[in-house]
């Protein structure tokens, strides 16, 4: 048995969040694991930690995006007294119960995880520092803004269709119905823009808002070119030439919106399908090299290999 250590006066390695904007709480515990054929222990150290982390987003995409969340570590340690390596002796996993916005989001089980360095210009002694990202790739489920705002706003829009209907003559009762429609299409975007992202560009979600808005708005330049024509039967074959012309474009426009988003959902869904193929094949490697170490090296458990992970010579086999 390993005598009781005091780990206030061992070696730390300085293991922070960078990309937190607030720690709720923070538990840590160490211990010993014996390894079965050597002297030497292994520390090993559980951190429970529950935060709240920033991430850049790329939102053009919006509502059908693709996102990574990620969990950056970093060590006070500069790279040349301290590195941060993957565990290949264990999966990267999460787990679905865990999950709180399962019902937003679309979650690849495997987490994507990869060390690297951050440069410090502000030491002149110590350059880089290691730094360790844990990534899950998540897909947005656009169910809940397809039914809530792009077919509010599509209803609206194809009502603005009904002016045709209207004589040509009641100019002021047509324009009176699409200047309407065309306000409750203006307030209904103020108000589903309080829970949308505040972006600084356009996304896929705003500039389809912004597409009704301006067919809204030919309508009622159209309706105005109508009224100032004097002659009635020219005013009228005006008047169904540009709803055909309308209709064909609205329907053109709907489906070239269709394809575009058909092919980014098809897009991320790829990828996401990728991510989970290639870490479910690393997984398989990963439990091949067990079986591996199992009969190269009997006597040692399955418990050691998770602590201590696979050798430089293994890691390059498993990888």
């Amino acid at each position: 048995m390993f005598q009781e250590v005091d780990w206030d006066d061992q070696w730390d390695p300085r293991i922070v969040l960078r990309n937190t904007t607030s720690i709720e709480s923070e538990k840590s515990a160490q211990n010993l694991i014996p390894v079965v054929g050597e002297d030497v222990p292994i520390v090993h150290e559980f951190r429970k930690v529950r935060a709240t982390f920033k991430v850049d987003m790329d939102l053009t995409d919006f509502p059908v995006d693709h996102q990574k969340l990620t969990v950056q570590l970093m060590s006070g340690w500069p790279l040349k007294k301290a590195e941060l390596r993957k565990n290949y002796g264990s999966n990267d996993t999460i787990n679905d119960e865990d999950f709180a916005d399962a019902d937003q989001w679309n979650v690849s089980e495997y987490l994507d995880c990869r060390h690297g360095t951050k440069g410090n210009s502000q030491s002149k002694t110590f350059s880089e520092y290691p730094v360790y990202n844990i990534t899950a790739h998540v897909q947005r489920k656009s169910a809940f803004y397809n039914w809530n705002t792009v077919l509010i706003l599509f209803l609206i829009m194809a009502l603005s269709f009904t002016v045709f209907f209207i004589p040509v003559e009641d100019y002021k009762d047509r324009l009176g119905v699409i200047f309407t429609l065309l306000l409750t299409t203006v307030a209904f975007k103020l108000v589903v823009s309080q829970y949308l992202p505040t972006v600084s560009y356009l996304t896929l979600l705003d500039k389809y808002v912004l597409a009704c808005i301006i067919f809204q708005w030919v309508v009622a330049v159209q309706s105005t070119v109508a009224s100032v024509i004097r002659d009635k039967n020219s005013a009228r074959l005006f008047d169904w030439v540009s709803a055909g012309v309308l209709v064909v474009v609205v329907l053109l426009a709907h489906l070239f919106f269709g394809i575009i988003i058909r092919r980014k959902v098809n897009e991320k869904d790829g990828k996401l399908r990728k991510i989970q193929e290639k870490f479910k094949r690393l997984k398989e490697r990963v439990d091949k090299a067990y079986e591996n170490r199992d009969t190269d090296a009997p006597g040692s458990t399955k418990t050691n290999m998770i602590i201590k992970g696979f050798t430089d010579e293994e890691v390059k086999e498993v990888i």
